[in-house]
């Protein structure tokens, strides 16, 4: 596409992009989220507009949108790796800013598996590796609940990553990804000495009993063959994992505990 067809957003109808005289009235304005033009340059990935607005020769307003989303959030959301750097190279103090619900850059980068990303947040000396947003989820919460095993082993990597670490319904990375059946992740975790494999939520459900009541076989039978596994752990219900099982009408969650 030529510079003149490129365009920032419908949203701003003065502000369409193709050169130093791109007809870009105000680098300030914003619009109905609170996007600067930076915000929405760096969410969309357009890497020749975010150039332009930072050498803007006036006032670039690269604070966040309405949602507390910085542009580097924007950026580390959508695994735009160009304009991250950058930005990064930019930005002060926007490492470890959190949005409206308390996730970090780290976090959102983490919670979408972008590993480079992650890679390079983690190398920055004052991230907070292990911050929590306002559910109490941290990075490597939300990377196990999404299956994402090479941002996981990243954050596992850094001396500050609690891997045993509960939400504010006490629940664990291990009992999330059990939950959503990530067989590879369950493997990953329950190979670490730290990890509680009985730990329980506020209900009482142990990750063998997520696994359990949403049919997952492949990772009860991960955790039916780890030593310590302890599957007549009651919820709060007084329902073991087979119980559950049995109530849910899995039956080959039924078998694998059974055969264990």
């Amino acid at each position: 596409m030529s510079a003149s067809g490129l365009r920032l957003t419908t949203e701003w109808p003065l502000i369409h992009v193709a050169a130093p005289d791109c007809g870009i009235k105000d680098a300030s304005s914003l619009d109905d989220d609170g996007n600067t033009p930076l915000g929405l340059a760096a969410k969309c990935g357009n890497l020749p507009l975010v150039r332009l607005l930072l050498r803007w020769p006036g006032p670039v307003n690269s604070a966040p949108n309405f949602h507390g989303v910085t542009p580097l959030a924007q950026a580390a959301t959508g695994g735009h790796k160009a304009i991250f750097h950058l930005l990064l190279q930019t930005s002060s103090g926007d490492v470890n800013k959190p949005d409206n619900t308390g996730d970090t850059p780290l976090a959102r980068a983490a919670e979408e598996g972008h590993a480079t990303i992650v890679q390079t947040l983690l190398q920055q000396d004052d991230v907070l590796a292990d911050s929590r947003n306002t559910c109490g989820e941290t990075p490597l919460a939300l990377a196990a609940e999404r299956g994402h095993c090479d941002v996981l082993e990243l954050l596992l990597k850094h001396p500050d990553v609690e891997i045993d670490s509960s939400d504010r319904e006490g629940c664990t990375p291990l009992a999330r990804a059990a939950a959503m059946g990530h067989v590879d992740i369950v493997h990953i975790l329950t190979n670490h000495s730290e990890v509680n494999i009985n730990s329980k939520d506020r209900d009482g459900y142990t990750p063998l009993a997520w696994a359990a009541r949403r049919g997952h076989c492949a990772v009860v039978r991960v955790l039916m063959g780890h030593v310590g596994i302890d599957s007549e752990s009651k919820d709060k219900d007084g329902f073991t994992p087979l119980m559950v099982a049995l109530d849910e009408g899995h039956f080959d969650v039924i078998r694998a505990i059974c055969e264990a």
